[in-house]
């Protein structure tokens, strides 16, 4: 008789893994899918073995590894289900109601009676064709993406080309702490007014009253915030991304733009400790130090996290006895909350240093109130922004106001904490990545250019001196102002240009310095 590899638990086991790739690809660093794999690829032939060691059948311990591995592995895609189904007045657990599916179709699989009424090589045959398929389709995918960017040198970027790195030199006699603080999709004071129908002077008063200078007529350079913050971090254009990247949707390069960029680098220089943190999905971080202040599984990867999610280890992150660097409403409100914590308990940390913290908010998803309380939106976890939004244009202004009532409380509390126990003075930049995005879309024609430009740009000095600070400063030009004041460099500015383009094709982007200006009407766009 003949004999069939039995191949089809190590296909199915390799699969998530791939999958979670497949769909990451262009924001994560694919090394971090080879410890998974591994793992995943022993664990596998560890039920295998075992299971051929109590049959001493091949064809039926494969069989029923296979079954095994997809409750295993396939878990989190198997409880779409509400969280708990009421029979008779009883709530019963929809982990409990799966788990107990599963316990008894696998008991029914690895009965003697099925096994002598089926065929075993018929059986061995279909699950190594339809693993090998379902592998096929994600190998498919990561061949697209790399043939996509077959051609993209974006990996070898690591400093923007046309600024000489030997031509600047910091002066280390007067070393200020320096807080580069984002707050993605903050929108401009009059953005506000206009669109938003919302009056924030009262936190920009609170602001002045400070001591800092308002730009309130600033814009972002870029509308999309790898790009943007690439090109502050390095304060340059990046105008060889649009020829370099070409048509490639590979974001992954631009992290290691922000993280290893020009003013980290001239900082270190000068005896800076660097501290960054943030959703640095799109990056390797080296060298700097991280502050994780949330109760999570440490030395986990974000891809480990993206794949935990998938397995059933999802029982125990779904009843909050785990917490992972995972995506749900929850945990968001968790980065929110530690993103202003570890600026705070930073103020104590050995002087002098720069830190770099990066929130998600006021962009969505919105889960916070004016007050401070959670808000759980009724559909998937997503932070998707204007036509994308998964509501309506209506809740996405309600959404953004209440949650950016709560961050300007939260970041006036955490600028009081680091001027109150900061050794001497420190600069702090308070900055948008971009404005917000209730009427964004996929194209300028589609787009509030005006909206999603408008930034909230907001410099303290320690002595005040903000001569070289203008009304319109745009991000590239934020170091460039702080290194020529208190470090004796000649950067000088640049022209404030903007360029609009969406995530879709991050490095395809358009001019549109003399439209940003352009007053929008939400009857006029598409």
């Amino acid at each position: 008789m003949k004999r069939y590899p039995v191949i089809h638990p190590f296909l199915f086991a390799m699969y998530p893994v791939l999958a979670v790739l497949a769909a990451s690809l262009a924001l994560l660093n694919p090394v971090q899918a080879i410890r998974p794999m591994i793992i995943i690829l022993l664990v596998c032939g560890i039920i295998f073995l075992i299971l051929h060691w109590i049959y001493k059948d091949w064809y039926r311990a494969g069989f029923i590894a296979s079954m095994v591995i997809i409750m295993l592995f396939y878990y989190g895609y198997s409880y779409r289900l509400p969280r708990e189904i009421h029979i008779f007045d009883l709530a019963i657990s929809r982990h409990l109601i799966i788990i107990i599916f599963w316990v008894v179709f696998l008991g029914i699989l690895a009965s003697k009676w099925l096994w002598q009424r089926v065929r075993p090589h018929v059986i061995t045959s279909f699950l190594n064709i339809s693993s090998g398929l379902a592998l096929l389709y994600a190998i498919y995918l990561l061949g697209a993406f790399w043939y996509g960017s077959r051609q993209d040198p974006l990996v070898n970027w690591s400093r923007p080309p046309n600024l000489s790195e030997d031509s600047i030199q910091l002066a280390e006699t007067y070393r200020p702490d320096i807080y580069y603080i984002i707050l993605d999709g903050y929108a401009r004071a009059d953005i506000l007014q206009e669109i938003y129908n919302h009056d924030n002077s009262d936190f920009i008063d609170a602001l002045k009253s400070r001591g800092f200078y308002i730009a309130d007529q600033s814009y972002s350079n870029y509308t999309v915030t790898p790009i943007s913050l690439a090109s502050s971090m390095n304060f340059e254009y990046l105008d060889y991304l649009s020829f370099a990247g070409g048509l490639s949707k590979n974001s992954y390069p631009l992290g290691n733009l922000i993280v290893n960029s020009r003013v980290r680098t001239f900082l270190e220089k000068a005896g800076y400790h660097i501290y960054l943190s943030g959703e640095f999905l799109f990056a390797e971080l080296s060298n700097p130090v991280i502050v994780f202040y949330s109760p999570q599984i440490r030395k986990l990867t974000t891809f480990e996290s993206l794949l935990l999610e998938s397995t059933m280890f999802e029982i125990l992150i779904d009843l909050g006895k785990v917490k992972i660097s995972t995506y749900t409403y929850e945990s968001q409100r968790e980065r929110i909350l530690n993103g202003f914590a570890e600026s705070e308990y930073l103020v104590n940390k050995k002087a002098p240093k720069f830190v770099f913290l990066h929130i998600i908010a006021p962009h969505p998803p919105f889960v916070f109130d004016k007050n401070g309380n959670p808000v759980q939106p009724d559909w998937e976890y997503n932070i998707f922004d204007g036509r994308q939004f998964f509501g309506g244009l209506e809740e996405y202004k309600e959404g953004y106001i209440k949650q950016m009532m709560y961050v300007n409380s939260l970041i006036l509390k955490t600028i009081d904490q680091i001027m109150k126990y900061s050794s001497s003075p420190p600069i702090i930049v308070l900055q948008a990545d971009h404005g917000s995005g209730a009427l964004l879309g996929s194209s300028i024609e589609t787009s509030c250019l005006k909206e999603r430009f408008s930034i909230l740009n907001a410099y303290y000095f320690p002595d005040g001196n903000t001569s070289r600070l203008y009304s319109s400063i745009s991000p590239v030009n934020t170091f460039r102002v702080i290194f020529d004041t208190y470090f004796r460099t000649n950067l000088a500015l640049l022209p404030d240009l903007y360029y609009f383009s969406d995530h879709d094709d991050p490095y395809q982007y358009d001019a549109v310095t003399d439209q940003v200006d352009t007053p929008c009407h939400l009857s006029e766009l598409p």
